[in-house]
């Protein structure tokens, strides 16, 4: 009797691990298609940022280091000096505009 106790637990241990494997499977398949179905959705959906969700231009730490950041920082950050981003400020702002405080776009002046 005992070797046929032992015989029915090796057919209920394999049966149970191919089930174990085909339930593996069936939890990857579905964990793929929520996946895919996620991309999908964010796909569709239009995700902006509203202007109050961002901080004043003054605030960025672009900004921080270009007014109050020392030249060996502004090197580090950039690797360029205060007078190259100076003469590149020059030579682009023929091509972008910064609004005044007043809501009328002007022209940006190139840092002295």
């Amino acid at each position: 009797m005992a070797a046929k106790d032992v015989d029915a637990m090796l057919v209920m241990a394999s049966a149970f691990v191919e089930q174990e494997e085909a339930l593996q499977e069936v939890r990857r398949e579905v964990y793929d298609k929520l996946v895919e179905e996620a991309w999908r959705i964010a796909m569709r959906t239009r995700h902006y940022l509203t202007t109050q969700c961002l901080d004043t231009p003054s605030d960025y730490a672009w900004m921080m280091l270009y007014t109050h950041g020392s030249d060996i920082n502004f090197i580090t950050a950039t690797s360029l000096t205060r007078s190259a981003i100076h003469q590149l400020l020059r030579r682009f702002s023929r091509f972008y505009y910064i609004p005044t405080q007043h809501g009328t776009r002007a022209a940006p002046k190139a840092p002295t």
